[in-house]
């Protein structure tokens, strides 16, 4: 029987890390120009992201953009 296969380690997680990448980062999600990317960064340094979903919270951001993104996001 094989191992169970664990969470990717860091070096597999390709996912963006929205509480700590730069707006140059940010601006590689699907529908995420950069003044989105700004405000994705003003967000977070009010408050961070615990969850995926926080991301809701961002003006500009809402279920559609999330649904392309969520895969490609993380928050550690």
């Amino acid at each position: 029987a094989s191992p169970e296969q664990g969470p990717p380690s860091a070096e597999q997680d390709t996912r963006i890390n929205i509480n700590e990448a730069g707006p140059d980062v940010l601006v590689q999600l699907p529908g995420i120009g950069p003044s989105r990317a700004q405000a994705i960064i003003a967000e977070r340094e009010q408050r961070r992201f615990r969850r995926v979903e926080d991301i809701i919270r961002v003006p500009g951001i809402g279920r559609k953009t999330f649904g392309r993104i969520r895969h490609s996001i993380r928050v550690q």
